[in-house]
Protein backbone atom coordinates (compact mmCIF):
# COMPACT_ATOMS: atom_id res chain seq x y z
CA UNK A 1 0.00 0.00 0.00
CA UNK A 2 1.59 3.61 -1.23
CA UNK A 3 0.48 6.67 -0.33
CA UNK A 4 1.05 9.41 -2.87
CA UNK A 5 4.26 8.56 -4.85
CA UNK A 6 7.07 7.98 -2.35
CA UNK A 7 11.10 7.82 -5.00
CA UNK A 8 11.95 4.90 -6.67
CA UNK A 9 15.18 3.33 -7.68
CA UNK A 10 16.78 0.24 -9.41
CA UNK A 11 19.15 -2.12 -8.12
CA UNK A 12 21.99 -2.84 -9.60
CA UNK A 13 20.91 -6.59 -9.78
CA UNK A 14 19.56 -8.64 -12.75
CA UNK A 15 19.13 -5.99 -15.21
CA UNK A 16 17.70 -3.41 -12.59
CA UNK A 17 15.34 -4.33 -10.02
CA UNK A 18 12.91 -1.62 -9.33
CA UNK A 19 12.57 -1.59 -5.70
CA UNK A 20 10.91 1.38 -3.02
CA UNK A 21 12.18 1.64 1.12
CA UNK A 22 9.48 0.86 2.88
CA UNK A 23 8.20 2.55 6.23
CA UNK A 24 9.16 0.52 9.02
CA UNK A 25 7.46 2.13 11.73
CA UNK A 26 4.25 2.28 9.65
CA UNK A 27 3.97 -1.46 8.56
CA UNK A 28 5.09 -2.41 11.80
CA UNK A 29 2.19 -0.63 13.22
CA UNK A 30 0.36 -2.49 10.37
CA UNK A 31 1.41 -5.69 11.20
CA UNK A 32 0.64 -5.72 15.14
CA UNK A 33 -2.49 -3.89 15.07
CA UNK A 34 -0.98 -0.91 17.31
CA UNK A 35 -3.45 2.07 16.36
CA UNK A 36 -6.55 2.22 15.24
CA UNK A 37 -7.87 3.27 10.99
CA UNK A 38 -7.82 7.06 11.85
CA UNK A 39 -4.40 7.41 14.51
CA UNK A 40 -2.51 5.73 11.71
CA UNK A 41 -3.78 7.78 8.82
CA UNK A 42 -3.16 10.73 10.67
CA UNK A 43 0.46 9.34 11.40
CA UNK A 44 1.19 8.43 7.68
CA UNK A 45 0.04 12.12 6.76
CA UNK A 46 2.69 13.69 9.00
CA UNK A 47 5.23 11.33 7.94
CA UNK A 48 4.51 10.60 3.99
CA UNK A 49 6.65 13.82 2.39
CA UNK A 50 6.55 12.76 -0.88
CA UNK A 51 5.13 9.08 -0.01
CA UNK A 52 5.62 6.30 2.20
CA UNK A 53 5.49 2.41 1.23
CA UNK A 54 3.43 0.39 3.76
CA UNK A 55 4.25 -3.12 3.39
CA UNK A 56 3.76 -6.54 5.53
CA UNK A 57 3.56 -10.25 5.36
CA UNK A 58 0.34 -11.42 3.37
CA UNK A 59 -0.28 -13.14 6.72
CA UNK A 60 -0.65 -9.89 8.94
CA UNK A 61 -4.09 -9.34 6.88
CA UNK A 62 -5.47 -12.01 8.80
CA UNK A 63 -3.88 -11.86 11.98
CA UNK A 64 -7.11 -11.74 13.70
CA UNK A 65 -10.74 -11.54 12.32
CA UNK A 66 -10.73 -7.19 12.12
CA UNK A 67 -7.48 -6.65 10.30
CA UNK A 68 -8.87 -6.79 6.50
CA UNK A 69 -11.73 -4.55 7.98
CA UNK A 70 -9.02 -2.49 10.17
CA UNK A 71 -7.14 -2.52 6.29
CA UNK A 72 -10.11 -1.49 4.79
CA UNK A 73 -10.79 1.61 7.41
CA UNK A 74 -6.70 2.71 7.15
CA UNK A 75 -7.49 3.18 3.34
CA UNK A 76 -10.48 4.73 3.82
CA UNK A 77 -9.15 7.25 6.80
CA UNK A 78 -6.07 8.04 4.47
CA UNK A 79 -8.33 8.80 1.40
CA UNK A 80 -10.72 11.20 2.98
CA UNK A 81 -7.27 13.53 4.59
CA UNK A 82 -6.61 13.50 1.13
CA UNK A 83 -3.57 11.36 0.43
CA UNK A 84 -3.69 9.15 -2.68
CA UNK A 85 -3.49 5.47 -1.35
CA UNK A 86 -2.71 3.02 -4.40
CA UNK A 87 -0.31 -0.45 -5.14
CA UNK A 88 3.19 0.27 -5.92
CA UNK A 89 3.75 0.61 -9.29
CA UNK A 90 7.49 1.17 -10.42
CA UNK A 91 8.37 3.66 -13.32
CA UNK A 92 10.20 3.39 -16.38
CA UNK A 93 13.38 4.99 -15.18
CA UNK A 94 14.56 5.44 -11.50
CA UNK A 95 17.81 6.14 -9.63
CA UNK A 96 19.96 3.22 -9.62
CA UNK A 97 21.28 2.21 -6.13
CA UNK A 98 23.53 -0.82 -5.04
CA UNK A 99 22.51 -3.11 -2.42
CA UNK A 100 23.70 -2.20 1.03
CA UNK A 101 25.72 -5.62 2.58
CA UNK A 102 24.14 -7.50 5.11
CA UNK A 103 21.32 -5.72 5.06
CA UNK A 104 17.79 -6.88 5.93
CA UNK A 105 14.03 -5.94 5.49
CA UNK A 106 13.51 -5.96 9.68
CA UNK A 107 16.00 -5.61 12.05
CA UNK A 108 16.03 -4.36 16.26
CA UNK A 109 16.68 -0.86 15.85
CA UNK A 110 19.30 -0.72 18.60
CA UNK A 111 21.59 -2.66 16.47
CA UNK A 112 21.62 -0.97 13.15
CA UNK A 113 25.06 -1.27 11.14
CA UNK A 114 26.34 1.44 9.61
CA UNK A 115 22.94 3.18 9.97
CA UNK A 116 21.25 0.62 8.07
CA UNK A 117 18.88 -2.61 9.52
CA UNK A 118 21.37 -5.48 9.36
CA UNK A 119 20.58 -9.13 9.76
CA UNK A 120 21.24 -9.18 13.39
CA UNK A 121 17.56 -9.90 14.09
CA UNK A 122 18.36 -13.41 12.05
CA UNK A 123 21.43 -14.64 13.12
CA UNK A 124 21.36 -13.57 16.80
CA UNK A 125 24.93 -11.84 17.04
CA UNK A 126 25.83 -8.47 16.15
CA UNK A 127 26.67 -7.30 12.68
CA UNK A 128 28.76 -4.47 13.97
CA UNK A 129 31.39 -6.25 16.31
CA UNK A 130 29.92 -10.23 16.42
CA UNK A 131 28.79 -10.25 19.84
CA UNK A 132 25.57 -12.25 20.51
CA UNK A 133 22.51 -10.23 21.82
CA UNK A 134 19.49 -10.68 24.05
CA UNK A 135 16.16 -9.39 23.52
CA UNK A 136 12.88 -9.56 26.06
CA UNK A 137 10.06 -12.36 25.76
CA UNK A 138 7.77 -13.35 28.71
CA UNK A 139 8.96 -10.09 30.85
CA UNK A 140 12.21 -11.89 31.33
CA UNK A 141 15.63 -11.11 29.02
CA UNK A 142 16.46 -14.26 26.77
CA UNK A 143 19.91 -15.21 25.06
CA UNK A 144 19.71 -15.16 21.54
CA UNK A 145 22.13 -17.47 20.97
CA UNK A 146 19.76 -20.03 20.06
CA UNK A 147 19.43 -18.78 16.35
CA UNK A 148 23.36 -18.88 16.14
CA UNK A 149 22.85 -22.39 16.60
CA UNK A 150 19.83 -23.09 14.35
CA UNK A 151 21.12 -21.33 11.63
CA UNK A 152 24.13 -24.06 11.90
CA UNK A 153 22.35 -26.89 12.14
CA UNK A 154 19.86 -25.62 9.21
CA UNK A 155 23.07 -25.28 6.95
CA UNK A 156 24.51 -28.58 7.95
CA UNK A 157 20.93 -30.34 7.01
CA UNK A 158 20.72 -28.07 3.48
CA UNK A 159 24.39 -29.31 2.67
CA UNK A 160 24.19 -32.89 3.47
CA UNK A 161 20.77 -33.32 1.31
CA UNK A 162 22.00 -31.25 -1.48
CA UNK A 163 25.27 -33.34 -1.09
CA UNK A 164 23.08 -36.95 -1.55
CA UNK A 165 21.21 -35.55 -4.47
CA UNK A 166 24.64 -34.89 -6.02
CA UNK A 167 26.16 -38.25 -5.02
CA UNK A 168 23.17 -39.86 -5.90
CA UNK A 169 22.86 -38.44 -9.50
CA UNK A 170 26.16 -39.54 -10.33
CA UNK A 171 25.73 -41.10 -13.53
CA UNK A 172 25.71 -37.53 -15.09
CA UNK A 173 28.26 -34.73 -15.54
CA UNK A 174 28.65 -32.84 -12.53
CA UNK A 175 27.90 -29.91 -14.60
CA UNK A 176 24.46 -31.69 -15.37
CA UNK A 177 23.03 -32.58 -12.24
CA UNK A 178 22.30 -29.43 -10.82
CA UNK A 179 19.96 -29.08 -13.87
CA UNK A 180 18.58 -32.38 -13.40
CA UNK A 181 17.73 -31.61 -9.64
CA UNK A 182 16.29 -28.78 -10.50
CA UNK A 183 13.64 -30.44 -13.05
CA UNK A 184 12.84 -33.12 -10.61
CA UNK A 185 11.61 -30.52 -8.16
CA UNK A 186 9.47 -28.90 -10.37
CA UNK A 187 8.19 -31.99 -11.18
CA UNK A 188 7.78 -33.18 -8.11
CA UNK A 189 6.24 -29.71 -7.29
CA UNK A 190 3.40 -30.40 -9.58
CA UNK A 191 2.80 -33.88 -8.39
CA UNK A 192 2.53 -32.10 -4.57
CA UNK A 193 -0.01 -29.88 -5.81
CA UNK A 194 -1.35 -31.52 -8.60
CA UNK A 195 -4.87 -30.58 -7.86
CA UNK A 196 -4.01 -26.85 -8.49
CA UNK A 197 -2.90 -27.65 -11.86
CA UNK A 198 -5.28 -29.85 -12.97
CA UNK A 199 -7.80 -27.06 -11.85
CA UNK A 200 -6.37 -24.77 -14.51
CA UNK A 201 -5.51 -26.89 -17.28
CA UNK A 202 -2.18 -28.71 -16.71
CA UNK A 203 -2.24 -32.18 -18.86
CA UNK A 204 -2.39 -35.31 -16.58
CA UNK A 205 0.76 -36.27 -18.00
CA UNK A 206 2.61 -33.36 -16.82
CA UNK A 207 1.83 -34.41 -13.42
CA UNK A 208 2.14 -37.61 -13.46
CA UNK A 209 5.83 -37.76 -11.15
CA UNK A 210 6.78 -41.42 -12.20
CA UNK A 211 6.89 -40.95 -16.21
CA UNK A 212 8.38 -37.18 -15.40
CA UNK A 213 11.60 -38.65 -13.91
CA UNK A 214 11.63 -41.53 -15.76
CA UNK A 215 11.96 -38.53 -18.87
CA UNK A 216 14.42 -37.07 -16.83
CA UNK A 217 16.71 -39.26 -15.28
CA UNK A 218 16.37 -41.50 -18.63
CA UNK A 219 16.73 -44.68 -16.77
CA UNK A 220 20.37 -43.57 -15.45
CA UNK A 221 18.94 -43.99 -11.89
CA UNK A 222 16.46 -45.66 -10.37
CA UNK A 223 12.80 -44.03 -10.41
CA UNK A 224 11.88 -45.08 -6.72
CA UNK A 225 15.59 -43.48 -5.73
CA UNK A 226 15.12 -40.22 -7.36
CA UNK A 227 11.71 -39.71 -6.05
CA UNK A 228 12.88 -40.06 -2.59
CA UNK A 229 15.74 -37.92 -3.54
CA UNK A 230 13.12 -35.36 -5.09
CA UNK A 231 10.84 -35.16 -2.03
CA UNK A 232 13.84 -34.58 -0.11
CA UNK A 233 15.25 -31.49 -2.17
CA UNK A 234 11.98 -30.47 -2.33
CA UNK A 235 10.99 -30.59 1.42
CA UNK A 236 14.57 -29.27 2.25
CA UNK A 237 13.69 -26.04 0.24
CA UNK A 238 10.41 -25.77 2.07
CA UNK A 239 12.04 -25.44 5.34
CA UNK A 240 14.54 -22.80 4.78
CA UNK A 241 11.86 -20.93 3.26
CA UNK A 242 10.45 -20.83 7.03
CA UNK A 243 12.55 -18.84 8.82
CA UNK A 244 11.60 -18.76 12.89
CA UNK A 245 14.88 -16.62 13.51
CA UNK A 246 12.12 -13.64 13.21
CA UNK A 247 11.05 -13.79 16.45
CA UNK A 248 13.03 -13.72 19.81
CA UNK A 249 11.74 -17.02 21.29
CA UNK A 250 12.19 -20.22 19.67
CA UNK A 251 9.55 -22.31 20.88
CA UNK A 252 7.04 -20.84 18.22
CA UNK A 253 4.68 -22.85 15.33
CA UNK A 254 7.65 -21.42 12.84
CA UNK A 255 10.48 -23.34 14.04
CA UNK A 256 8.16 -26.81 14.38
CA UNK A 257 7.94 -25.98 10.44
CA UNK A 258 10.93 -25.39 9.79
CA UNK A 259 12.58 -28.42 11.82
CA UNK A 260 9.76 -30.41 10.82
CA UNK A 261 10.49 -30.41 7.40
CA UNK A 262 14.42 -30.48 7.90
CA UNK A 263 13.91 -34.01 9.48
CA UNK A 264 11.75 -35.08 6.68
CA UNK A 265 14.24 -34.13 3.88
CA UNK A 266 17.08 -35.84 6.16
CA UNK A 267 14.45 -38.78 6.64
CA UNK A 268 13.78 -39.73 3.13
CA UNK A 269 17.43 -38.52 1.71
CA UNK A 270 18.17 -41.75 3.70
CA UNK A 271 16.19 -43.93 2.24
CA UNK A 272 16.75 -42.58 -1.20
CA UNK A 273 20.20 -43.95 -0.16
CA UNK A 274 19.28 -47.17 0.87
CA UNK A 275 16.98 -47.95 -2.08
CA UNK A 276 20.35 -46.78 -3.91
CA UNK A 277 22.24 -49.23 -2.30
CA UNK A 278 24.26 -47.17 0.19
CA UNK A 279 23.92 -47.86 3.31
CA UNK A 280 26.59 -45.83 4.80
CA UNK A 281 25.54 -43.01 3.36
CA UNK A 282 22.22 -43.65 4.82
CA UNK A 283 23.41 -44.39 8.08
CA UNK A 284 25.68 -40.45 8.32
CA UNK A 285 22.14 -38.92 7.26
CA UNK A 286 19.98 -40.58 10.16
CA UNK A 287 22.64 -39.51 12.82
CA UNK A 288 22.92 -36.08 11.37
CA UNK A 289 19.34 -36.04 12.27
CA UNK A 290 19.96 -37.00 15.77
CA UNK A 291 23.39 -34.79 16.61
CA UNK A 292 21.83 -31.90 14.67
CA UNK A 293 17.81 -31.66 15.17
CA UNK A 294 16.94 -34.49 18.23
CA UNK A 295 20.58 -33.49 20.33
CA UNK A 296 19.99 -29.75 19.26
CA UNK A 297 20.56 -28.70 23.33
CA UNK A 298 24.01 -30.75 23.13
CA UNK A 299 25.32 -27.66 20.09
CA UNK A 300 26.62 -25.43 23.00
CA UNK A 301 29.33 -28.21 23.38
CA UNK A 302 29.96 -29.21 19.93
CA UNK A 303 30.03 -25.32 18.85
CA UNK A 304 31.74 -23.99 21.38
CA UNK A 305 29.30 -21.59 22.49
CA UNK A 306 31.10 -20.64 25.07
CA UNK A 307 33.99 -19.20 23.43
CA UNK A 308 31.26 -16.64 21.89
CA UNK A 309 31.27 -13.19 23.16
CA UNK A 310 27.76 -11.63 24.17
CA UNK A 311 26.72 -7.96 24.65
CA UNK A 312 25.88 -8.93 27.95
CA UNK A 313 28.53 -11.19 29.49
CA UNK A 314 25.48 -13.59 30.33
CA UNK A 315 24.14 -14.25 27.11
CA UNK A 316 26.80 -16.81 26.11
CA UNK A 317 26.83 -19.03 29.38
CA UNK A 318 25.21 -22.37 29.57
CA UNK A 319 22.70 -21.42 31.58
CA UNK A 320 21.33 -18.90 29.67
CA UNK A 321 21.51 -21.43 26.33
CA UNK A 322 19.75 -23.61 28.00
CA UNK A 323 17.07 -21.05 29.25
CA UNK A 324 16.59 -19.82 25.79
CA UNK A 325 16.09 -23.77 24.65
CA UNK A 326 13.06 -23.64 27.92
CA UNK A 327 9.81 -25.82 26.20
CA UNK A 328 6.84 -23.01 26.28
CA UNK A 329 4.44 -26.46 26.33
CA UNK A 330 6.20 -28.26 29.53
CA UNK A 331 2.66 -29.83 29.43
CA UNK A 332 2.38 -31.58 26.28
CA UNK A 333 6.46 -32.13 25.93
CA UNK A 334 9.65 -31.47 28.13
CA UNK A 335 11.87 -31.14 24.79
CA UNK A 336 12.64 -28.01 23.15
CA UNK A 337 11.38 -27.11 19.92
CA UNK A 338 13.86 -28.25 17.66
CA UNK A 339 14.18 -32.17 19.39
CA UNK A 340 10.46 -31.63 19.93
CA UNK A 341 9.71 -31.27 15.91
CA UNK A 342 12.43 -33.68 14.79
CA UNK A 343 10.80 -36.67 17.32
CA UNK A 344 7.35 -35.53 15.69
CA UNK A 345 8.63 -36.08 12.18
CA UNK A 346 10.86 -39.31 13.02
CA UNK A 347 8.11 -40.60 14.82
CA UNK A 348 7.11 -44.21 13.67
CA UNK A 349 3.40 -44.65 12.52
CA UNK A 350 4.02 -48.06 13.53
CA UNK A 351 4.83 -47.48 17.00
CA UNK A 352 2.76 -48.12 19.99
CA UNK A 353 0.26 -45.44 20.91
CA UNK A 354 2.04 -44.87 24.36
CA UNK A 355 4.95 -44.35 22.58
CA UNK A 356 3.89 -41.41 21.01
CA UNK A 357 3.06 -39.50 24.38
CA UNK A 358 5.92 -36.79 23.70
CA UNK A 359 5.65 -36.34 20.18
CA UNK A 360 3.37 -33.70 19.94
CA UNK A 361 2.51 -30.79 17.39
CA UNK A 362 2.15 -28.21 20.89
CA UNK A 363 4.49 -24.79 20.34
CA UNK A 364 4.62 -21.61 22.76
CA UNK A 365 3.52 -18.35 22.27
CA UNK A 366 4.02 -16.16 19.64
CA UNK A 367 4.16 -12.13 21.27
CA UNK A 368 1.36 -9.79 19.32
CA UNK A 369 -0.81 -12.62 18.30
CA UNK A 370 -2.57 -13.35 20.83
CA UNK A 371 -6.08 -11.85 19.51
CA UNK A 372 -9.29 -12.96 20.56
CA UNK A 373 -10.46 -15.31 22.60
CA UNK A 374 -11.00 -19.07 22.08
CA UNK A 375 -13.80 -21.01 23.14
CA UNK A 376 -11.19 -24.61 22.91
CA UNK A 377 -7.90 -23.26 24.41
CA UNK A 378 -6.66 -26.92 23.82
CA UNK A 379 -7.28 -26.10 19.51
CA UNK A 380 -4.42 -23.32 19.74
CA UNK A 381 -1.41 -21.71 20.73
CA UNK A 382 -2.91 -19.69 23.46
CA UNK A 383 -2.38 -22.77 25.23
CA UNK A 384 0.77 -22.31 25.99
CA UNK A 385 0.44 -19.32 27.87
Amino acid sequence: MCTCSPPWIRLGIDGGVPAIARDPALSGDFAFGISGPGEFAITAKARAHDGALVASDLESLLANPTQAERFEGIVASARSLGLAVSQPTPPEDATRASVVEFSSWSDYDEHLHEGHTSDTRWTGLRRSDGLVVSRTHGGEPVSQLWKHALTLATEQVETAVRRTARDLLHPFELDRRREIVRQLGVAYGRHLWREHYRANGSPASSLDFGRQAEAIVGGKVDVEVVAYLSRAYVTMLMGLRSDPRFWDNLDTRVTFQNVANLAASLLDAAEACRRAHRQEDAGKLVRLLEATLLEFDQAYGRHRFSNLNGVEGWVTTEAAWLRSLQSEVPRQSSDNAVARAARFQAASPDAPKDAHSNFVADTGHIAGEAHGEWDNRDWCEHRGR
